[in-house]
């Protein structure tokens, strides 16, 4: 599976992994393969997450994100065609209706599949019904990889087309054209230049944004003299949506104060933020001259993405860290348990060569008593027979 530059193929198989990682009864068995070999996949999940450039891996919630990833190191094989043949094992156990479907109807038949799916699965989350017909794609009995590119993109741009499209963008040098565009609208949204490689905190860019409005909308610069409050300024672009933003991270208890006095984005960060930013504006179709705002309304996401990569890394750390406290408990428990079971048996040794040396004397006393009545026995007999 080629993770860097994912084809249509590669991302219906993530797809599948995902499934199997969320079955339980699949999951138990990858669980059990993974234990058995735990550090080489670890160090293998260490790899595979460097590399996977998919927003939908990227995305996933952390718990999912790391089972994923360890059904795709437990199932990994050298060849597509031998990782397909271990994932149908599994999509057999976890998804058999689509597995008997795929069999039953080798032909690829995107209507009657998505048919099939919703029929079957429908009261199951969307994403998750998208993501079974990529376990229907992958069953499919005819070699699915071996389709061309333009096959696969007519039948399945609509399902794919959000993971595939960011990623032959991620994956592609930021142009000095995009650099340039992401400065131009940093100057025109703060009225500052970026120099060198200045880093900025959110509060301290929103602040300037902030300024900029308030300086440039006598309204607003009323509203804020009467009021001491630049809540007006967050009602107008491109700080329309931000207020909105707020209250919903407030809302879901995610930490806002957190994120503005914590949180910096470097100029790669933002040339990327924009890159983005323009690439949903082409792909949604929001009006270009939206962008201002949207990159406002996105940096709201950025702040709260870097709190969640902390989380991730603190989690990751948990993973992979070897605790040198309990490895040394450990040892110390290990080596007193060696000492005691030690002199438990130095002390049995003891007693048993205590006995055996009592035997051997009882022996040699017995022996001794027998060679005594055995003479005085041959004395009788030979005063009987006179």
């Amino acid at each position: 599976m080629n993770l860097t530059q994912p084809s249509y193929y590669d991302i219906a198989l993530l797809h599948t992994y995902f499934l199997i990682a969320i079955n339980e009864e699949a999951y138990q068995e990858i669980m059990i393969l993974y234990e058995q070999n735990e550090a080489t996949y670890k160090k293998r999940i260490q790899e595979l997450e460097s590399v996977t450039k998919s927003s939908f891996i990227t995305g996933l919630p952390i718990d999912l994100k790391w089972k994923t990833l360890k059904t795709m190191a437990v199932l990994e094989r050298p060849t597509l065609e031998d990782e397909r043949k271990v994932a149908l094992s599994y999509i057999k156990k976890g998804y058999k209706r689509i597995y008997d479907f795929a069999q039953m109807n080798p032909q690829l038949n995107v209507e009657l599949a998505v048919d099939f799916i919703n029929e079957r699965y429908g009261n199951y989350p969307d994403a998750i019904v998208n993501y079974l017909f990529s376990a229907y794609f992958i069953s499919l009995p005819t070699t699915p990889q071996l389709l061309g590119r333009s096959a696969l993109e007519k039948h399945f741009i609509g399902i794919y087309k959000v993971d595939i499209t960011p990623i032959a963008r991620e994956n592609l040098p930021i142009t000095d054209e995009i650099k340039i565009e992401a400065l131009n609208l940093f100057t025109k949204l703060t009225k500052k230049k970026w120099r060198g490689s200045e880093t900025f905190y959110l509060d301290k860019i929103f602040s300037e944004i902030e300024a900029k409005v308030i300086l440039e909308n006598p309204k607003v610069q009323r509203e804020v003299r009467k009021t001491g409050s630049v809540t007006s300024a967050y009602s107008i672009e491109p700080l329309k949506y931000v207020r909105f933003g707020q209250s919903i991270f407030q809302m879901l208890g995610l930490d806002n104060l957190l994120m503005y006095t914590n949180i910096k984005i470097t100029k790669d960060e933002w040339y990327h933020l924009y890159n983005s930013v323009q690439l949903n504006q082409e792909l949604k179709g929001f009006a270009k001259e939206d962008i201002p705002m949207m990159m406002c309304y996105a940096l709201l996401f950025f702040g709260q993405h870097k709190l969640y990569q902390d989380l991730a890394k603190q989690y990751k750390e948990q993973l992979y860290s070897i605790n040198v406290n309990e490895i040394n408990q450990a040892r110390t428990m290990f080596e007193e348990e060696q000492k005691l079971a030690q002199k438990e048996q130095e002390a049995r040794i003891a007693m048993y060569t205590a006995q055996i040396n009592q035997l051997t004397e009882n022996e040699m006393t017995l022996k001794q008593e027998k060679e005594l009545l055995e003479k005085q026995l041959k004395r009788l007999q030979l005063e009987l027979e006179k």
